[in-house]
Formats: C-alpha cells, structure tokens, sequence
C-alpha cells in the first residue's frame, strides 16, 4: 500500500553520510498535517536499574515495527531506547494509533510496563512558533534513516509529557499488537576496544558549526576512521541459545501456543540450526541468502543519528572514551552544548526485520544496562 502523503518522505533528499547533515541542504519542512507521535516507558530508569534494560529496549523498538506494520511503507521515526518518535501522515494516524495502544496493552500485561503513547498535530507544534524538518542519511545502497532538524520534536515531548490528560493516548479496549518481526536474538555484543559508550549531545544555540567541530574531534580521535566505532562488530555476533529465544517468544506472544508464538519457534529454529545445516531458502550463517543478510547487518543499524540532539553509541578504547568525554566537557563549559554520557562493556541490539534482502531490515542498538536513558538521565544542562 502506497500512500501519496508518505510521497513526501520517499522523494526527500538523502545524505549520503551522517556526519554531513549539518550542511542542511537535504532538510524540508514536516508536511502542517502530519502527526507527531511520541511513546515512552513510564520508570524506564527504574525498571533499568533492576535489570529489565532488554524488555525495555524491546518494548521501545516495538513502537516502530508495530507502526510500520500498520503503514506497510518506511516513514520517518527516531528510537530512543525506552521508546520513540514518529511522524506519522493524517490518513495513518488512527491505524498507528491502535497498533500502539494495543501495543500498550501488551506491555501492561506481558512486561508490567506501562508504555505511554501521546499524539500531536505538526500544525499546533508550528503554530507555538516551533521549527520541525526532516531528511533522510544513507545506511547503504537501499536503507535509509530520517534525521530530523528544529526543536518541535522537543517542543511535541514537552507538552505530551506535561499535558497527557490532552495529548495522551489510552485505549484499554484495543487488540493487543502482535510483535511480528521483532527480536532479540543475538546475545549481548562484546566492545573490541574497552568499552562502549553512549553520548548524547545537544548544541545550546542550534549551530551547525558546533556539530561540524564535534564530527571533527570524532574522526581525530578515531585516527580518521570513526565509522571503526560502530559497535556491532559481526565477528563478535553470537546466537542466543534455542531455549533462550523460546523463553523470550513465550513473553512477545500474547497466548502461548498461539500461532504467532509457534511462528516464532520456527524461525528460532531456522537460525539456530543454519549454524551448521543449511536450509533452503536461506542457506547457512556463512553462505547464502541468510549469510548475506548477517554481513549487512552491521550497516543497518542505527548507532547514530540526530532529531535536534545528537545520539551516537561507539566502541571506544578506554583513552578514546576519556578523550571524547573531556572534549564533550570543554564544550559544555566553554557554553556551546548540553551533554550526557554512560559507558557499559556491551552492546543491545533489537532487529525489526520484514526479509532478509538488503533494505528490509534494521537494527536498534543500545548501550547494555542503561546506554542511552541513563545517558539522558546524566544530561548536563
């Protein structure tokens, strides 16, 4: 299903690295009639600290694949780690609407989270004298992410957050959404170099020369090879045990037994067993269809991107860490940006994939053990 609104954000303009949106050249306005939809994890920190950091990077990237599954088309969203942010057409929003509330639901039940949905037109964000654009950075040749420009998408989380009993969304009565295509089926991504660290960083005054001179502190520090500090490092990819990713269908799938969980048996089985036999159709982890799939997993995945605050996770030596924090530090005191940061040893990676062919999947990562909510939890302002 094709829709004339998302025409919009098929033609924008794409760049063709990260690293040059401050340029802007790409950014158009978010259509006046689109919606801004925003979810979150109510005590997400909380719930992290007790050790629930993977069910509540799952539930976040849920509010994607549910959306997309609604839609059936990309559009442009930004994942936070305990949740995210969408923009999402007019003539969409009802069915992405109910696609999240019973997603809600199934969190309240299945996670004993609460996972808070709110909506607000692009037009009252602009009409409050905020500035929202859009354009899209290259992953490879056929995927690409939105990145966003303006502060309406803070604007939009403010009054969702401080005006629920307006802006919030809460439909006990919907279906619960299934998780189709969703998972957690890799185990936790060893750093190569020291640690890995999640940065978020936000210019004080909007200036692009100010991300300009970040990127170029990035590439010096990273001996001019930052995109090495992608911390989904494919050597290092280790499929969870078939057990545990029976135990994790059993949380995902609303009645056990049903055919979504029987469905998510088999598809653990195929990836266990193509370890070592190959299947056809998919062949093996080292050849074949699947095999491709695995080795574009590391250039899908969304380990930076920017909505107005930069968002990055890398794998760093302990000194690149240190380098990148006092940087961070010199800037914050010099009154150029706001920043947070948080080290683990290990990255999280949730896969949302449609098939297996080349820009039909992507991958959400975050820092282990808080990554980017604690991140933001630590944001100096």
């Amino acid at each position: 299903m094709s829709s004339d609104e998302l025409r919009f954000y098929r033609e924008l303009g794409c760049f063709e690295t990260f690293n040059a949106f401050p340029n802007g050249r790409h950014f158009q306005p978010v259509p006046e009639s689109w919606h801004v939809i925003v979810t979150d994890i109510a005590g997400s920190t909380d719930a992290i600290e007790q050790g629930h950091y993977k069910f509540v990077n799952l539930v976040g990237a849920a509010s994607v694949s549910v959306s997309h599954k609604a839609i059936q088309e990309d559009f442009p969203y930004i994942f936070g780690g305990d949740g995210a942010t969408l923009l999402i057409p007019d003539a969409h929003t009802p069915a992405v609407i109910e696609a999240l509330c019973g997603l809600r639901n199934l969190a309240r039940d299945q996670f004993k989270m609460e996972l808070r949905v709110g909506c607000i037109p692009v037009k009252d964000i602009l009409s409050w004298g905020a500035t929202l654009e859009v354009a899209k950075y290259a992953l490879g040749k056929s995927k690409s992410l939105a990145i966003f420009r303006g502060d309406g998408l803070t604007v939009a989380e403010n009054r969702i957050k401080s005006e629920p009993e307006i802006y919030g969304l809460d439909r006990s009565d919907a279906p619960y959404t299934l998780l189709d295509g969703l998972s957690c089926n890799w185990q936790l991504i060893r750093n190569t170099r020291g640690c890995t660290l999640a940065m978020i960083v936000r210019a004080r005054h909007d200036d692009p020369a100010t991300y300009h001179a970040i990127f170029g502190a990035l590439d010096k520090i990273f001996h001019g090879t930052p995109e090495r500090a992608n911390p989904v490092t494919l050597e290092r990819l280790q499929l969870k045990s078939f057990g545990a990713i029976a135990s994790q269908s059993l949380r995902t799938s609303p009645r056990w037994f049903s055919a979504d969980f029987w469905q998510r048996i088999v598809e653990a089985f195929s990836m266990t067993i193509t370890k070592y036999i190959p299947l056809k159709g998919l062949g093996t982890h080292r050849r074949g269809r699947l095999a491709g799939y695995i080795a574009s997993m590391r250039t899908h995945t969304d380990y930076q991107k920017f909505d107005g605050t930069l968002r990055m996770l890398l794998d760093c030596s302990t000194d690149q860490s240190n380098a990148i924090q006092e940087y961070l530090e010199s800037l914050y005191q010099s009154g150029s940006i706001f920043y947070g940061t948080h080290e683990s040893e290990n990255t999280l990676m949730t896969c949302y994939v449609t098939r297996l062919d080349p820009g039909e999947h992507v991958h959400f990562v975050d820092g282990d053990k808080g990554g980017y909510a604690l991140a933001a939890k630590r944001l100096k302002q």
